[in-house]
């Protein structure tokens, strides 16, 4: 859908999760990765946001093809 983000909120071990969906068309992968890594530099910095998650791939942010759709999915930690 146009301008759409989809969010979805997660438990594990009592830590919350935030999992943010986006379609490749929204937002371009790069700028995506800029701003998880100024993220990072907030939370490196003990800014009070939530912590960027790394993938078990290694990523920052992963990709998720659906047919010719492609969706833009990265995680963070409350």
């Amino acid at each position: 859908s146009d301008g759409i983000n989809l969010v979805y909120r997660s438990q594990r071990r009592d830590e919350n999760y935030y999992l943010r969906i986006t379609h490749s068309d929204l937002r371009d992968e790069k700028k995506l990765l800029a701003s998880i890594d100024y993220q990072r530099y907030l939370y490196d910095s003990k800014v009070p946001v939530c912590e960027p998650v790394i993938s078990k791939n290694d990523l920052w942010s992963e990709k998720i093809s659906q047919g010719n759709d492609v969706f833009l999915a990265h995680v963070c930690r409350e």
